[in-house]
């Protein structure tokens, strides 16, 4: 079995050897032998710690999950918005280009040109979205 070193949560880092177990207190410290339930104990409080870690970034991921779920049911919705009020902005359009084109009465027709330009303005503005 090949020496593995394990960092500590007290800044010890914990050598285990086929001979025995080490505690090193500072990193280039000659490491010293030490009881297996005192470093037993010291696992244990890493593999509590971890744990806990683990779990809040479980609950995070699981929170992203649920705020990314929201945000693309918004957007289709807004989607659909914005495709539905487009459709009723061209259909306007057309109704005031054709009011604008044929109409006799000045007036109506003024009013229909400068409706028919409002809309075409809001879908361009639209476009550049």
């Amino acid at each position: 079995m090949k020496e593995r070193t394990y960092k500590l949560l007290d800044g010890f880092e914990l050598i285990v050897s086929e001979e025995a177990l080490f505690v090193r207190v500072a990193q280039g410290r000659m490491p010293i032998t030490t009881s297996e339930e005192v470093e037993f104990d010291r696992v244990l409080a890493l593999v509590d710690h971890l744990q806990r870690k683990l779990t809040e970034k479980d609950a995070t991921i699981e929170s992203l999950g649920r705020n990314n779920q929201a945000w693309q049911t918004e957007l289709r919705r807004e989607r659909q918005s914005t495709t539905q009020m487009r459709r009723a902005l061209e259909e306007a359009r057309s109704y005031f280009g054709d009011i604008a084109t044929f109409t006799t009465d000045k007036d109506a027709s003024k009013v229909a040109s400068r409706a028919f330009n409002m809309i075409v303005g809001a879908l361009e503005e639209g476009d550049k979205e």
